[in-house]
């Protein structure tokens, strides 16, 4: 495996780290419904929440992603960089549709393919390295 293989991997665990937090987090507040209107109700049900371990595992996965992350930024220009993290967008536009029934409008899917056709041209651009 060439080294601007494993390079790119960094990228990509940054990628999937991300992903699987705010899926985590998205899955598990929904199960626990809305949040009271009352300021202290609310910080109470924020703390429960905060306390799940599928919750805690999500807050880990962002911690990685972050580590994750500054290893990248050791081996690519952030221009050449950030643009992978736009996968998000384009992971959580599906994830969101399959796996929580958010509506999929025309906006939306021409606002995600315009995202992928920008990751396109930048990662076909060239690699640039630091």
């Amino acid at each position: 495996m060439s080294q601007r293989l494993i390079d790119h991997v960094w990228i990509f665990l940054t990628v999937i780290f991300a992903i699987y937090s705010q899926l985590t987090m998205k899955w598990q507040v929904t199960l626990a419904g809305p949040l009271p209107v009352q300021a202290g109700e609310k910080f109470v049900a924020l703390l429960h929440l905060i306390v799940q371990p599928w919750i805690l595992s999500a807050l880990f996965a962002t911690f990685l992603s972050g580590l994750c992350w500054m290893v990248t930024l050791t081996k690519f220009e952030l221009s050449y960089a950030f643009p992978f993290t736009a996968m998000n967008f384009l992971i959580m536009f599906a994830a969101g549709a399959l796996l929580f029934g958010e509506q999929v409008t025309l906006g939306k899917l021409g606002g995600t393919v315009l995202v992928a056709v920008g990751v396109l041209f930048i990662v076909t651009s060239g690699v640039e390295r630091t």
